[in-house]
Formats: structure tokens, sequence, C-alpha cells
């Protein structure tokens, strides 16, 4: 550890795993400084424990004398900083390259893979401190109850980020790799190339876990015949059998070298998660820990933030999700879908870098047409990477319109976004950043208020006015007015029968017939998207009183389809 010096300097210090190496340094006595470009969460954080945080790139943040400089991938060779670090002659370290001086002599249990690492060693890390009172860990996320870095005793479990091709100089004691997926191929340039990054990675492992559901993972099993492989396929050492699931948890029988160990329960949703379950009880196993006492502790492991994290659940179910990956993301909308089979979803999609918009933006696409009832697509967060010429989130809707989802881009930034939304679900708490999952009896945000249906006659001028300036409609339905079904007014059913077509006129941009549908025009205004998305689910919610109504009632009325 005397090779690092005493003070170090993080540029790009507010970045998730940046922040999480800087509380790992300041546990273990050194001084800490960093700098970034934007004030955040994070730096507010670090700057709570005493950790000196600077605002911007200067020369002037470098600490005196010859202290050590480590980098975030996402900084750019022609940093102020590190362009006068090297004028100055001061050691200049990547992070991860910082994390393996750091970690010589300890035992190392590296998770690595494209798509669920940070589930995996959070699990890993708490299966192992549960059982044996002894680990150390370095985790790229928050997690409820967690540091997200510990030094600790025993194995250290580290979370390992190939973006960069430095984890190639890892030797770790312990490695597990669940999948091997095309992402970063800015780096490696062909997936063949990052697929032999990962096949030099685990040559270097003592111990090796592999992930024998996925084909890149699998491939690795011919030059480590010794390794363990783990997953819901026939032939894997470590199995998950008959998986099923509700709400945020699932369930499966476990098996291990041909063996019915028993039914475990974990607490989050989607097969994707009983894979990473999988390999926490991996790294436990390599470790030295019986199975069977590390399965007793699955049930309460907690879930590290945005990994289909619930932030509300109050009618209307919100899900954040940090899936940034086609394949991520089909997993996310697929668990819940498993979690919660019988609601609609709206899903608020954010590409993440351009470099991968542009690759994958059909494929996104299709993906949340698939996945979501509906699909707002925000712009790129950059990721510290410059915009690609026509690379834009209106790509991705896009492509979900033409796989046949229901898609609008919402380019305008976020504070437009949540503004929209916010009020469209009548939501005032949260920003909405992932999905929005209604409940079983409100097909749509907001929908048939029964009070606003009984004063319809007198509601309707309001109730558009609501519309037009972006607010909920105030109507719902609720199984209090479904039982009330048959004693509406027949007069007050054909008011809002007259609403509906009124308001499915305005959207195919058919003209008004009567003083009355122009005066209900004439309130919603013009149609920009996200106006008409409203206008959209209001219309459906309506549709859908209407059929109950005339299914109650035998009636047969055609309700035009919006396209």
């Amino acid at each position: 550890m005397r090779d690092l010096g005493t003070h170090l300097h993080l540029v790009g210090i507010g970045g998730e795993g940046m922040s999480t190496l800087a509380q790992l340094l300041s546990q273990l006595g050194y001084q800490v400084s960093g700098s970034d470009l934007t004030p955040s969460t994070r730096l507010a954080h670090l700057s709570a424990q005493g950790i000196r945080v600077c605002l911007g790139h200067s020369p002037d943040n470098l600490p005196p004398g010859r202290g050590t400089i480590v980098y975030s991938s996402a900084i750019p060779a022609g940093n102020p900083e590190l362009r006068a670090a090297r004028a100055r002659g001061m050691k200049l370290l990547p992070r991860l390259q910082a994390l393996n001086v750091l970690l010589a002599g300890r035992k190392v249990v590296a998770i690595a893979g494209t798509h669920g690492k940070t589930t995996t060693t959070t699990w890993a890390a708490c299966l192992v401190h549960r059982l044996t009172g002894e680990e150390g860990h370095y985790i790229g996320a928050q997690v409820a109850g967690l540091p997200a870095a510990r030094w600790g005793h025993g194995p250290f479990f580290l979370e390992v980020d190939e973006s960069d091709g430095l984890f190639t100089t890892l030797s770790p004691q312990v490695a597990v790799i669940g999948n091997i997926d095309g992402d970063h191929l800015s780096t490696y340039g062909s997936y063949q190339r990052l697929l032999g990054a990962f096949a030099a990675f685990a040559r270097r492992a003592g111990k090796l876990a592999v992930g024998g559901d996925d084909p890149g993972a699998r491939r690795l099993v011919a030059a480590r015949p010794d390794a363990l492989t783990f997953g819901l396929s026939p032939g894997c050492r470590l199995r998950a059998r008959g998986v099923r699931g509700r709400g945020q948890k699932s369930w499966f029988e476990l098996w291990w070298e041909g063996r019915r160990v028993g039914e475990v329960e974990i607490p989050a949703p989607g097969t994707h998660n009983v894979r990473n379950a999988l390999g926490a009880l991996a790294a436990g196993i390599l470790v030295g820990l019986p199975v069977e006492e590390l399965a007793e502790w699955l049930p309460q492991l907690p879930r590290p933030r945005r990994r289909l994290e619930v932030l509300e659940e109050n009618g209307h179910l919100v899900v954040d999700d940090y899936a940034h990956h086609p394949r991520e993301l089909a997993c996310s909308l697929t668990g819940i879908r498993a979690g919660w089979p019988r609601r609609r979803v709206v899903a608020v999609f954010q590409p993440h870098r351009y470099s991968r918009t542009s690759r994958y933006a059909r494929a996104f696409g299709e993906v949340l047409a698939r996945g979501a009832d509906e699909v707002v697509v925000t712009e790129v967060y950059p990721a510290g990477e410059p915009p690609l010429p026509g690379v834009s989130g209106a790509q991705v809707a896009a492509a979900a319109r033409a796989a046949g989802g229901a898609a609008l881009a919402l380019l305008q930034g976020h504070l437009a976004l949540d503004e929209h939304l916010e009020r469209w679900a009548n939501r005032a708490r949260y920003p909405l950043t992932k999905a929005l999952v209604d409940g079983e009896d409100a097909p749509l945000p907001t929908l048939l208020r029964h009070s606003c249906c009984y004063n319809l006659k007198h509601n309707l001028a309001r109730v558009a006015q609501g519309i037009a300036a972006g607010s909920p409609p105030q109507v719902r339905v609720c199984q209090q007015a479904l039982a009330e079904l048959p004693q509406l007014d027949p007069l007050r059913v054909r008011f809002l029968r007259e609403l509906t077509l009124g308001l499915a006129k305005w959207w195919l941009g058919k003209p008004p017939a009567g003083e009355w549908e122009a005066h209900l025009h004439q309130l919603l205004g013009e149609g920009d998207p996200v106006r008409r998305w409203l206008v959209a689910s209001l219309y459906k919610c309506l549709k859908l009183w209407l059929q109950l109504l005339d299914r109650l009632g035998h009636l047969r009325h055609r309700y035009p389809a919006l396209v």
C-alpha cells in the first residue's frame, strides 16, 4: 500500500466507482482529495466525511508535493489536471490499477461480466459476511444499510468493470464471470476481442465460476474445465429449477452437483436476478462455505439501488432501474411483467452514451415495444462522450414505433419530462426515471374518478382545461364505481360518450361537429406531442369505462382506434 503514497487526488471523484474508491482510501487513513465538474449528492457526502472536493478541473486542485493522481476512465487524456500532473512528474494511475495496488496481498474475489455484477457482488459479500462476520468489498452502487466500500478482514469482494480493458491485469484468487455481451466495443473494436479479454482475465484467476446459460461465458470452460458452472441450464453444477415470482420476490429449487438443496427465496423479481443469486452462491462456495448455509441467508439480502428499485407504491408502482443495454432492458421489463403480470407498463427510458445508442437504437426500440404498453424516450445521457451527429433518443422512439409500440420522444430535458409526467400521473414526490406501472383496477394513470363521472356535465370544461394544461384528468375507475355502474344516469353516460368521441376527433385531426365539440377542441388547443399523449391516455380510460357500460347494457357503440 506504500506504493500509493500518502495523498491521493481523484480526478472525476463524483463518479460511482471513484467516490467508492475515495471512501475506501479514507477508511485506510490516506489523505484524499478530488475534483469533478458538477455538484452532486455524492460530492456532498464525500465532503461531509472530510474529503476535500473541488468543483471544476484545474491545476490548482492538485495536492502539493508528489502525491498520486487517480483518474476515472471517463476523464480524457487532455484533462488540465492530468496534463499538469505529468508536467510535475506525479504518479498517475487509472482507478482499477490503483485498486490493484491497494489490494496486493489480499484474497480477492472478483465479480465480472457485462450484466449483473453489481447485484452479484453485493449479494456475495453479504452472504459471506452473514456467515463469517468477515469480508471487505467494493461495490459500484449504493445499497441500503451497506457502505459502498468496506476494507474489513477476510476475502475482499471486488466489482470489476471491463469498460477500459484494465481488468485483464488483475490476478484474483476467485473470479466469477456471469455473462459476456457486446458492450464497450468502442474500447475493444469487436466482440471477439472483448471475449479474448475475458479469457485472459479467466486464465489469471485462481478459482473460476462462469454463467452456464450465457454462450460467451460458456466458451471460457474449454480453457478452464475446472470452472464451476451456474445457471438454469441442464449440466450446470449449481442450478436453479422451477423459477417463479410474484411482486418483489422470486422462488426456485436449488440444486448443487446433482443434489437438491431445497427451495429458496430471493428478494428480487426476474430470472436475471435468479442467475445473480446463483453467481453469489458460487462465489461463496469457492471461498469455502457450505451451500446449504449460504442459501439460508438469500431471503434477507439487500438490493442495490436502481436495480428494479421500487420508489413508490400508492396505486401506481414506480420502479427505477439502471438498465442501459438491450439485454438488460429486456430482463428488467420481463422482471416487471413477471412480478406484476396483470398491470400496465409505461417505460420512461434514457439511453446511456451516444456510442451505445448509435449501435443499439433499433434493439432498444424493439425491446421497449415488446415489453411496455407505452414508451417515453428522453435525450441521451452522454457519460462523458461527445455527441454523435444524428444520434438522439428520437432514434430509439422511432425504432419502438416501427416495431409496433406506442412511443414518444421527449427531448426537452429531465425537468420538462418530470413536470409533464408528474402532472399526468398526479405524482409530486418522486421523479419518474424508468417504469410507471399502474394498479390493477386503474389501467391508466388517474382514471375515471367516480364523483366526477356523476357530475361530468358540470365538470366537462374543467376536465378539458386540465388536459390542455398538462395536468391529470380528475377521473378514475375504482371498484366501488364498477359496482355502481348499473345505477348511472343515462344522461350522464351520454355526456361521457360525447366527450370520448370528441377527444378522438381532436386527436385524429377531424373537424368538430357542432358547437359543443368546437368548444372542446378550443379548450384542448394545439396538438403538441405531450398533450396528444395525455389526450390519448384519457380517451383510453373513457373508452374502457364505456365498453364496460355497453356490456352491462347489451349495447353496441363504435370507438375509433387512435394509431
